[in-house]
This record gives C-alpha cells, structure tokens and sequence, in this order.
C-alpha cells in the first residue's frame, strides 16, 4: 500500500517486486483487525465497528429481553464495548 498526499495523487507509483513476484496494489488492508486505508481516512473500521457493536447489542436484546434494564446495560458495557484500535482514528467523513 502506498500512502501519497493529496497534491501528488496523481503520480504514478512503480511496481514492487519481492522475490521476483509483484506485490499488489491495494486501496483497503487489514492488518492486525484494523482496516488501513491508503487515503488515510478511518470510516471502513467505524463502520465495520459500529456494525459490531449493533449486531451484539441485538444479540443481547434478543436473548436477555425478559431480563431486567439494569441487567442488560451491564452485559452491553461488558460484552459489547470492545473498541480495539479505536485509538488510531482521526478522520471520519
């Protein structure tokens, strides 16, 4: 992946290659559960994240939905809050 700034996007970047094979070019990778993005820009791991935090909290709704509130917002700060690499983000459109 090749990281440009915006005033050199439009440059071409050669081909890389690594034991005579050529590397791919990709827009998109995830590295250790993160998505990176070669426009740095942060919404494909907000969205992946924030549609995680949704289907658990239907998981919870549906399966504890005779238990009690106080119940169910303790299991959605235990079981739901998990927010792995939320520390690299810094720009979301």
């Amino acid at each position: 992946m090749c990281f440009k700034p915006k005033f050199l996007r439009n440059i071409q970047v050669p081909k890389f290659q690594l034991d005579c094979e050529k590397l791919k070019d990709v827009v998109v990778h995830k590295y250790l559960g993160c998505f990176i993005h070669n426009q740095l820009c942060d919404n494909d791991d907000i969205k992946r994240q924030m549609r995680s935090t949704y289907a658990r909290g239907n998981l919870i709704i549906k399966r504890f939905r005779h238990c009690t509130d106080d119940v169910k917002v303790k299991l959605f700060k235990s079981y739901c809050c998990n927010f792995y690499g939320i520390c690299l983000w810094s720009k979301y459109t």
